[in-house]
């Protein structure tokens, strides 16, 4: 998506692609925008890297993974709507927990970095 529109919402989550809280939340976002006469593109990925070509005036992310692919010029222009899972460094399962324990830190400098943060569970907020 070399182009867009001023408005993207980023999200693998999305009806009736995928169905679910997230996607709920996405189609919510996307309908509440558009009734105030704003012109948004939804951007279905299914990789996160491929929202790094995206240029809008504002991104907003449904999920927290694509930061990692995207220019500090970029992060300046997203906003990020977050869930627990994805800020807590820790999992049932080793090999993710170690994962996340290892880029815990990069994630936290990423989301500094963007226009806004904001948090969908009290759970989340909590954790950071």
């Amino acid at each position: 998506m070399k182009r867009g529109k001023d408005i993207v919402v980023s999200t693998p989550d999305y009806p009736p692609h995928k169905l679910g809280g997230l996607a709920t939340l996405s189609k919510c976002i996307v309908d509440s925008l558009k009734s105030n006469d704003l012109e948004v593109d939804v951007l279905i990925w299914n990789k996160p890297s491929q929202v790094k070509s995206c240029r809008a005036s504002t991104l907003i992310n449904i999920h927290l993974w694509p930061l990692f692919f995207m220019n500090e010029e970029q992060l300046k222009k997203t906003i990020n709507f977050i869930h627990g899972s994805e800020v807590i460094p820790f999992s049932k399962n080793p090999i993710l927990r170690l994962l996340k324990r290892l880029i815990w830190s990069r994630l936290m400098r990423r989301m500094e970095m963007s226009k806004a943060n904001i948090f969908i569970s009290k759970f989340a907020l909590e954790l950071t």
